[in-house]
């Protein structure tokens, strides 16, 4: 704790980084983040009975079974403090969220002394670290009940103990914290796992003479530490397979099995298609918050945060050249992190490549799955943001990243800022599409006017991962079939999974009356072409309605004023949308 006692500095950014949790965590209900529901059915579970039910445990708040397959460490954890804290009511249950609050902490904690190792300036710091918590999804996740801030940890005592390898301190300190890192990332999450066993892999073939030169300072109860650690996971894993027959149980199978159910003949991608794919999702689960809910979000940010890490090679490689003519030993942590994430994308990508080829299923491509390896991204760049000389080309990166970081408070903290400037109803949470938006049929998404105006409408759009063209017409019409209000876009100007703004000029609305939305596009066809995100109820499985199987229900509100249509046919769902009153109005006293 000398670090925070003696840095103000890092308590600043610790601060700044709990308010962004806390935007999220007030701003969004229980169930709203990625998979929240599930995790918190196996935190229960430890609460009621000292373990996940791995066998029969069910989601939170839902009939269906549990299918997460991820280890127990996580689930203990909070398991224990829910059962000390007494947290038994279902009221309290979103509170359980304030302990990604503390592990995230300790991430940034451990970067920090990572970073004071490898002895980089303040400056350097401060800006690598504000590109940390720009990245949405590190906050997000940090501000719910899921188990990648504890994977993420782990990563980081791993980091921080090459961190000192590589800075020449004791190799029995650097042993104890990579031993820690490995032990909590494998007994937390298979992915975090796999990324620790990419970094050790690449770090013992750069590295074999050495280490066995260094291996030869350790004592014999160093020795004991590495026995204990591995008879840890190995005794875990044993016991798994042995009470559940599976290293990685879950009560009933995961959505790519759904997939498969439900659409046995869906198309397969290339190798090809699937990368394209692949990176295109990966880049907005990066760039934008996620989760069973629609996130608020500005372009320029987005934009902005992506500039900022596509800049990560450039830096990568120029800081490894300097370090390399400096004969500093730093250049092969820069050149160990950069081999072992490229080695964990490829077998990533191969594995969920050949679960498409097998179900058809196109989802698992999120960035949160290499998050392992962001404690490395805030070292390369803190020790390449040192490297540049050029004031003006400091100033500029550091305007860059400062504005990135600002404009982050954005999506954590519009939801409550926006009802009170610029109100909206609509349907916000969404689980499902309804297929592409072709030249062969129309979307269309009734509602009752809340306002006496319009002059904007927000659609939750997704692109499939890839880049299509064509134009997109939303028109606002009447009872009658009088079209009131049209707008249209570009359709390759649309990014995926987020919402897309649509102005008019302020169109007269009667407050009561119904009205229609209506998507088309004249030139899509199939594999060019958008989709409008749903919400459909109970789920978008019907075959597993009323079963133990299958998604959960989520608990959230569906809008009740209209429906969405195909082709003049219900869809049984509802199109997410957001219709904006004028500003600093509200729709109960219109």
């Amino acid at each position: 704790m000398s670090l925070l006692n003696n840095n103000k500095m890092a308590i600043i950014i610790i601060v700044i980084f709990l308010i962004l949790c806390s935007g999220y965590y007030l701003n969004s209900s229980l169930g709203s983040f990625p998979d929240e529901n599930p995790h918190l059915g196996y935190v229960l579970d430890v609460a009621k009975n000292g373990f996940p039910d791995y066998a029969g445990g069910k989601t939170y708040n839902s009939i269906k079974l549990n299918r997460l397959e991820h280890p127990a460490l996580y689930y203990v954890l909070a398991g224990i403090i829910d059962k000390i804290a007494i947290l038994l009511s279902s009221s309290l249950y979103k509170t359980l969220r304030i302990i990604n609050f503390f592990i995230s902490s300790l991430t940034l904690l451990f970067i920090f002394k990572s970073l004071h190792s490898f002895k980089v300036n303040n400056e350097s710091i401060i800006l690598s670290t504000f590109v940390l918590i720009s990245i949405p999804m590190f906050v997000l996740l940090s501000a719910s009940i899921n188990n990648d801030p504890l994977m993420i940890l782990g990563c980081a005592l791993t980091f921080y103990g090459l961190s000192l390898y590589y800075n020449d301190y004791s190799v029995r300190k650097t042993l104890h914290y990579i031993l820690a890192g490995g032990v909590i990332v494998s007994l937390t999450k298979a992915t975090g796992a796999l990324s620790v066993v990419c970094i050790l892999f690449v770090f013992c073939i750069i590295e074999n003479k050495k280490l066995i030169i260094k291996f030869r300072q350790l004592k014999c109860l160093d020795f004991i530490y590495i026995l204990l650690s591995m008879l840890c996971v190995l005794g875990y894993y044993l016991y798994m397979h042995v009470t559940y027959g599976k290293f990685f149980p879950a009560p009933q199978g995961d959505p790519s099995d759904w997939f498969h159910a439900a659409y046995p003949d869906a198309p397969r991608f290339t190798k090809m298609e699937y990368l394209a794919a692949f990176y295109q999702s990966n880049l907005s689960t990066l760039l934008t918050p996620y989760g069973h809910k629609t996130f608020d979000d500005w372009n320029i940010r987005r934009q902005l945060l992506g500039l900022t890490l596509s800049l990560l090679p450039i830096l990568s490689f120029t800081v490894i050249y300097k370090k390399i003519k400096e004969h500093s030993p730093q250049w092969r942590f820069i050149a160990l992190s950069l081999i072992s994430f490229t080695l964990f994308m490829l077998f990533y990508f191969l594995t969920i490549h050949s679960l498409n080829v097998k179900t058809g299923y196109t989802g698992a491509m999120q960035a949160r799955y290499f998050f392992g390896f962001l404690p490395a991204m805030v070292i390369i760049y803190a020790l390449a943001l040192q490297c540049i000389k050029n004031n003006i080309i400091k100033i500029l990166l550091g305007l860059l990243i400062s504005c990135t970081t600002l404009l982050s408070f954005y999506p954590a903290f519009y939801p409550s800022v926006i009802k009170i400037i610029h109100p909206y109803f609509g349907q916000t949470n969404i689980n499902s599409v309804l297929g592409e938006l072709t030249k062969e049929n129309d979307f269309e998404q009734d509602f009752i006017a809340q306002y006496n105006s319009v002059e904007r409408v927000d659609l939750n759009l997704a692109t499939y991962a890839r880049k299509n063209t064509g134009t997109l017409s939303l028109e606002i019409a009447d009872q009658s079939g009088t079209i009131i209000a049209k707008s249209k876009i570009n359709i390759s100007k649309i990014s995926d999974n987020a919402w897309l703004e649509f102005n008019f000029k302020s169109t007269p609305l009667i407050k009561g009356s119904r009205y229609i939305l209506r998507l088309s596009s004249p030139d899509s066809t199939h594999g060019n072409a958008i989709t409008w995100y749903a919400y459909k109820k109970p789920n978008p499985y019907p075959m597993y309605n009323g079963t133990i199987y299958g998604p959960e229900e989520l608990n959230t509100k569906q809008y009740e004023g209209g429906q969405a249509y195909i082709d003049n046919k219900s869809a049984e769902a509802t199109f997410s949308f957001k219709i904006y009153g004028p500003m600093w109005s509200n729709p109960f006293n219109n």
